[in-house]
């Protein structure tokens, strides 16, 4: 009698959430963020995930393993890129309740500040307030519920000088069309500057505190 021994190979099952070895880039969330929030300044509606991917050479599903959905990703741009850096930005502005500095170098410290916050995505937030796209209004509300705490720290802070007399009373209405409007229009008209004359050398902080003092000699009592 003869016996046959069938030899049999079983695929080893790999460990869920592991990647095999040809998986390509590894797609860090830094990177991912960065380049959506570029993306987003172009437009919610005319922002693709796998145009994202396609950008940073990664899968549709690596983008989608660190935010499901568009509507995930935005959020993450609002909550991990912008707010950061406008606390960030506050944090590094004078404090205004110091009464020996003067008046109008700490406003414009607070002004400065914010432009500099927004210069790369100055874009993203106007974009953000003047979509129309389906889902515009809810995004509207997360990104000003984001940015809430920030505004509203810098207008008591306006306040309190207001009160010292050192500059002019300022509404809550004003100061949101300032910080929410004026400025992201100012910090997104940067590249444009940047590309007005390839071989002009901007000195962004000159830039910055010039249009800084120009709005903030608005805020001076006459």
């Amino acid at each position: 009698m003869t016996y046959y021994c069938v030899m049999t190979t079983r695929r080893a099952t790999r460990p869920r959430g592991r990647p095999s070895l040809d998986a390509g880039p590894v797609l860090r969330r830094d990177d991912l963020l960065v380049a959506a929030a570029r993306h987003f300044a172009q437009g919610y509606a005319a922002t693709s995930v796998r145009a994202i991917a396609r950008e940073l050479d990664v899968s549709q599903a690596a983008v989608q393993h660190h935010a499901a959905t568009k509507d995930a990703l935005f959020a993450a741009v609002i909550d991990e890129v912008i707010v950061p850096r406008l606390v960030q930005a506050r944090n590094l502005a004078v404090p205004l309740a110091d009464t020996s500095a003067d008046a109008a170098e700490q406003v414009t410290a607070l002004v400065r500040s914010r432009m500099d916050a927004l210069v790369a995505h100055g874009g993203l937030v106007v974009g953000v307030m003047s979509d129309t796209s389906p889902g515009a209004g809810h995004r509207r509300e997360l990104l000003l519920a984001a940015i809430a705490p920030e505004r509203q720290a810098a207008l008591r802070a306006l306040s309190g000088l207001a009160e010292r007399g050192v500059t002019r009373k300022v509404s809550d209405t004003v100061w949101s069309v300032l910080s929410i409007a004026a400025i992201p229009a100012i910090a997104q008209a940067w590249p444009t500057l940047e590309r007005l004359d390839p071989a002009l050398v901007v000195d962004r902080v000159a830039v910055l505190d010039e249009i800084a003092d120009l709005l903030v000699r608005g805020l001076l009592p006459r």
